[in-house]
């Protein structure tokens, strides 16, 4: 696989072990064809930079790219420092995005759609993807990208650096939204939405930094979510009100009743002993003093 392309081309290696030890820094890594590929091309590249006309792949030039990995870092390092600062910004989302962090540091597939920005952010991410696809740090399919080795996502220190600003949760926390996004861009269904989903604040918290790297889709989600559970709060607190309000007038009402009942009881028995103590006075029938206790009566 090594020596072939380079005897076709009329190339030598040198020394001979350098195809050993070019091997021996692939060989445990997942995608470790394509790494090959990119490791010899890079190297290829170092030759006709130099200038050289000895037709010889170099241990120096090796050493120099930093090996493999050090090859993707410094490749991905170089696209990053050309582009403009708003373009290095939207490099950094895309990026973080093609990451897999749970568990062992991967790549993953993105579709397309998924990076879709701003409107003046979409042409920045374009540009950025042309120039990742032409260092052969990504690949481009037809509706999808994603990294050309896993290696570089293992190795590049830019990217950790990044990762750990982030922070894994909260990539984690991007990554799981991403279906319940897409759903609701698809159906406007309402339902999809985070109302009880105790990570809606922390996806909200992160969606006023500048630097966040939610997409179109995922930034008209968190928002709507922040609104309706806003609005049914709100919708709690006044049902809430109204039950404290409600429970205060019929205690109110209780009391006033319970007040005329009192009241009432105590007309009630006035009108009755003033009822016997005419009675006794004037000595009518059915009075008490028909049974001969008005003698008894005081006066």
């Amino acid at each position: 696989v090594i020596v072939m392309p380079t005897m076709q081309e009329v190339l030598i290696f040198d020394p001979p072990e350098l195809v050993e030890e070019i091997v021996g820094d692939v060989v445990q890594s997942p995608g470790a064809l394509s790494l090959l590929a990119y490791a010899l091309s890079e190297l290829y590249e170092a030759y006709r930079a130099s200038g050289r006309r000895d037709r010889a792949l170099r241990r120096t030039d090796y050493e120099r790219l930093g090996g493999v990995m050090g090859a993707l870092r410094s490749k991905a390092d170089n696209v990053y420092q050309t582009l403009e600062p708003a373009q290095q910004a939207t490099m950094r989302k895309i990026m973080l995005r093609l990451v897999s962090v749970e568990g062992d540091l991967a790549g993953r597939r993105v579709p397309m759609a998924d990076l879709d920005y701003s409107t003046d952010e979409g042409p920045r991410a374009h540009i950025v993807i042309e120039r990742l696809v032409e260092a052969r740090l990504i690949v481009k399919e037809q509706d999808s990208i994603e990294p050309a080795h896993d290696a570089l996502v293992r190795a590049w220190k830019t990217l950790h650096e990044w990762i750990h600003a982030v922070g894994r949760d909260a990539l984690i926390l991007w990554q799981r939204m991403g279906p319940d996004a897409d759903q609701y861009a698809r159906t406007s269904d309402s339902r999809v939405l985070w109302s009880k989903n105790p990570n809606l604040a922390v996806a909200a918290r992160a969606l006023k930094d500048p630097q966040h790297a939610f997409n179109a889709k995922e930034v008209v989600f968190i928002r709507k979510s922040v609104t309706r559970n806003r609005r049914k709060k709100q919708v709690a607190w006044a049902i809430a009100f109204a039950t404290v309000v409600s429970l205060m007038a019929l205690s109110v009402w209780a009391l006033l009743e319970r007040a005329t009942a009192e009241e009432e009881k105590e007309r009630a028995l006035l009108s009755l002993f003033e009822g016997l103590s005419l009675n006794m006075n004037e000595g009518q029938p059915g009075s008490l003093c028909v049974h001969g206790l008005c003698d008894k009566a005081p006066p």
